[in-house]
C-alpha cells in the first residue's frame, strides 16, 4: 500500500504540475527575469497615460536624412568686435603728466626733457605715480580725491584735466599704467594652473588666457568654456572654439573664464556584448560603429529585428519622419490619414521618441551605419520572446524532473 500511495501522489503532482503549466502558458513570460522591457512590453506603454509620453517609429531609409538634418547646429556664442580698451581698477600705479602751454601757470617747471616735442614755453610736470584706491580714486594736488575706477586712461585724463580747467592755464593731461594691481581676468576649472591673471593691453583670445594658466587637463571634446561677463554666463564646447575662430573672441577686463568637465556620452542596454558608457569624440560615432564597440548584438538573446534608439528630437523633426511613415503606409494600401503640419516655434522643446531599427535586414545595416550617435543618446536591444520562452521551457524541464523521475521508478516495478 506504501508504494501504491507514493504513485497515487506522483500521478497527482504530474498532474498539478501539467495545470500549472497551462496557467502559466496563458499568462506568458511576463514574470520571469529580464534585465530590460521587451519588444512588445515598449509598444504596450503607448497606451498607458501614467507613463512618460513617448513616441514610437520605425526607422525605413527614407526617415533617415531627415534624421542626419535633425542633428545639433553650431554653437551660438557672444561676438566681440576686439579687445577692449584698458580700463583703470583698484591698485593700479597711475602716472599723470600735465601740460601747460604757457609760462605763469599753475604748474611751474622747467620744461621735461623727456617731452620734447612740448612747444616753446610749455610747462610740463610728471608727478610722483599716485595709486587707485579701493574706492577707485586717486589723489591729486590742487583737486583733491578724483574717481577714476572703470575709466580708460583717455577718460581718465580728461576728467583730471576738467577738474584742473578753472586753476591751470588750458591744462592737457596724459595718463598711463606704471603697474597693474587689478588681477584682470581669472581662469579656474579644468586648468593646470587655474588663478587670476593679468589683462594683457595688447589684447588675447579665450583659447590664450586658457594657455596662459597652463592649459586644459582633458581632451578639449570632453570640455565645456563657461565665459562670464558682466554677470551674464555664456557657454561654448571648446572643440567649437578651436574648429571656428570666429567663435574665440578676445577677453576683457573681469572676465571669468571656467573650463568645466563635461563630456558628451551615449549608453547601449540590453543584450549586447557588454553594457557600457562610451564618450563622443570628435570622429563621427555611427549605430552601427557604438553597438560594434559594445560587443554587436548577442545571437541568442536580442531581437534583431528591434533594436531601439532613445533620444529627445524636436518637434519639427518628428513631423517630417510621421509624414514620411504615413505615405509608406498609403503606399502599403493602409488607411492612414495625411498628419497636419501644426505651428512651430522656437520654444518648441524636444519630445522624447524610440526609433525602432531591424537588424535582420541589409538596408537595417546601412541605415544603423548612418545614422549618428548624439550626446545622451541610448541604444537598447531588446530580449527576443523566444528568449523569454526558452527560459520558460528551462524552469519547467527543472520543475518536472523529479516527477518524470518517479515516473520512470514506477514503470520498472
Amino acid at each position: 500500500m506504501m508504494f501504491k500511495d507514493y504513485f497515487t501522489q506522483a500521478g497527482t503532482n504530474r498532474r498539478a504540475l501539467l495545470a500549472w503549466i497551462g496557467a502559466a502558458a496563458l499568462s506568458g513570460c511576463q514574470q520571469l527575469p529580464i534585465d530590460g522591457p521587451l519588444a512588445s512590453d515598449v509598444r504596450g506603454e503607448l497606451t498607458l497615460r501614467q507613463r512618460v509620453p513617448f513616441r514610437l517609429v520605425r526607422l525605413y531609409p527614407d526617415m533617415v536624412p531627415i534624421l542626419r538634418e535633425g542633428g545639433p547646429g553650431p554653437e551660438h556664442f557672444i561676438t566681440d568686435l576686439g579687445p577692449a580698451a584698458p580700463r583703470i581698477g583698484p591698485g593700479d600705479k597711475l602716472v599723470v603728466t600735465i601740460v601747460e602751454p604757457s609760462a605763469g601757470g599753475l604748474f611751474s617747471a622747467l620744461p621735461n626733457p623727456a617731452m620734447p616735442s612740448a612747444e616753446a614755453g610749455a610747462r610740463v610736470v610728471t608727478l610722483p605715480e599716485v595709486t587707485v584706491d579701493t574706492d577707485g580714486r586717486v589723489s591729486m594736488p590742487f583737486t583733491g580725491p578724483i574717481s577714476v575706477n572703470g575709466l580708460t586712461h583717455v577718460a581718465a585724463a580728461e576728467r583730471i584735466r576738467g577738474a584742473l580747467a578753472d586753476q591751470a592755464i588750458t591744462p592737457q593731461v596724459i595718463v598711463s599704467t606704471a603697474a597693474s594691481g587689478a588681477s584682470g581676468i581669472t581662469v579656474a576649472g579644468a586648468v593646470k594652473t587655474p588663478g587670476p591673471l593679468p589683462l594683457r593691453y595688447g589684447g588675447e583670445s579665450i583659447l590664450e588666457a586658457i594657455a596662459r594658466a597652463g592649459g586644459v587637463t582633458d581632451v578639449p571634446e570632453a570640455l565645456v568654456v563657461q565665459l562670464i561677463r558682466f554677470a551674464q554666463p555664456h557657454r561654448v564646447r571648446m572643440g567649437t572654439l578651436i574648429d571656428r575662430p570666429e567663435t574665440n573672441i578676445q577677453v576683457r577686463l573681469g572676465d571669468y573664464i571656467h573650463v568645466l568637465a563635461d563630456p558628451r556620452r551615449y549608453m547601449v542596454l540590453g543584450a549586447t556584448g557588454r553594457v557600457n558608457e562610451e564618450r563622443l569624440t570628435a570622429d563621427r560615432t555611427t549605430m552601427a560603429g557604438a553597438l560594434a564597440r559594445a560587443g554587436g548584438l548577442l545571437d541568442y538573446r536580442a531581437d534583431a529585428q528591434s533594436v531601439m534608439l532613445f533620444r529627445y528630437e524636436t518637434p519639427e523633426i518628428l513631423d517630417r519622419i510621421a509624414a514620411i511613415d504615413a505615405r509608406l503606409a498609403r503606399a502599403r494600401g493602409e488607411d492612414v490619414p495625411i498628419p497636419d503640419t501644426p505651428r512651430r516655434t522656437a520654444q518648441d522643446a524636444p519630445q522624447p521618441v524610440v526609433f525602432v531599427l531591424n537588424l535582420r535586414s541589409a538596408s537595417g545595416f546601412f541605415m544603423a551605419e548612418a545614422i549618428d550617435v548624439r550626446d545622451r543618446d541610448l541604444i537598447y536591444a531588446p530580449n527576443s520572446e523566444y528568449t523569454q520562452w526558452q527560459k520558460f521551457l528551462d524552469i519547467i524541464r527543472l520543475t518536472a524532473n523529479p516527477v518524470a523521475s518517479s515516473a520512470t521508478a514506477a514503470r520498472s516495478f
